[in-house]
């Protein structure tokens, strides 16, 4: 099957969001876990609890009272939050993209696997969405963008810049080399890595 440029530069960005959302999901575990000890240990503080003798204080300084204050609020949950809509929206997004498409196992993962049937301007539209979601996921976390170089910093065969960026995602075969220096809104400068690495020098072949 040969793949349109938009094909190759969605790949990619697919590949890039998944790294970042599953840095996210791990950080909103750890998230959860902690809401869930604070929770308990505000529990068994009110649990414990014994009346006093002396006169209440209220809320203004009482220490049961404001146990019992924050027993009554859910903490914030905000990386999981991210992390749920960023999933459900996946989902949605697949939906829109293949009307028959089943939600089975992760949705990034299905929705990389229809990359190649989509047509190349509904890639290209996938692109963008997928960059804008995999930027407010790192900013969010703090992640640094995970692209790899290509070797010996080989000029983009389309333009010439020294900024080709490499997509290890799946088999070597499936592989995708794209330019960041290609024209916003125009056809990106992507191409699978087995034709990029043909013409590497042999010391650079090995990525």
């Amino acid at each position: 099957m040969t793949l349109h440029p938009h094909h190759h530069a969605a790949t990619a960005h697919a590949w890039h969001l998944g790294l970042a959302l599953a840095h996210l999901e791990q950080l909103a575990q750890a998230e959860a876990a902690a809401a869930r000890t604070e929770w308990a240990t505000v529990h068994d503080g009110v649990r414990s609890w014994q009346p006093s003798t002396g006169r209440s204080q209220g809320a203004h300084g009482d220490p049961v009272a404001s146990a019992v204050t924050t027993a009554g609020s859910r903490p914030r949950l905000g990386l999981t939050l991210l992390h749920s809509n960023a999933v459900e929206t996946l989902w949605w997004l697949l939906g829109q993209l293949d009307p028959t498409a089943v939600r089975r196992g992760r949705a990034l993962e299905a929705l990389t696997a229809r990359i190649p049937r989509l047509q190349p301007s509904a890639a290209g539209e996938l692109v963008r969405w997928l960059a804008e979601r995999d930027q407010v996921v790192r900013d969010r976390t703090g992640r640094p963008a995970d692209w790899r170089r290509v070797p010996h910093d080989w000029p983009c065969p389309a333009c010439g810049e020294r900024l080709l960026r490499l997509a290890p995602a799946g088999p070597e075969e499936t592989w995708v080399v794209w330019c960041p220096g290609a024209a916003a809104g125009g056809v990106p400068h992507a191409w699978a890595w087995p034709e990029v690495r043909v013409g590497l020098p042999v010391a650079g072949r090995a990525a």
